[in-house]
């Protein structure tokens, strides 16, 4: 199971990963994904609801995260579609949902 906070920490630790240049072409270096362990872990002592992950764990929660954002991205393109900020999520009306 993944809590907010850990999906937050893990895209965090991702960005400063790429910005470090620590990517490829093809995604993140092998190293990459045990520095998202290791601060994951971090986490795990301060948060007592999380709990331990593996390469793989992260590895499937990344994809699975970056199809969500492509969902939500391809949402907001369609016309009659909006972006709340308060709720983080994509609204419309109705009857454009019904369309849709």
């Amino acid at each position: 199971q993944w809590y907010a906070a850990e999906e937050a920490e893990l895209v965090l630790t991702l960005t400063n990963q790429k910005a470090l240049g620590n990517t490829s072409e093809n995604g993140c270096k092998s190293a990459v994904w045990q520095v998202v362990i290791d601060q994951l872990k971090v986490m795990d002592t301060t948060h007592p609801k999380g709990s331990l992950k593996t390469v793989s764990q992260v590895k499937s929660r990344f994809q699975w995260l970056k199809k969500q954002y492509k969902i939500v991205k391809a949402l907001r393109l369609q016309s009659g579609f909006g972006w709340d900020e308060g709720l983080q999520m994509v609204v419309a009306p109705e009857d454009v949902w019904e369309a849709y």
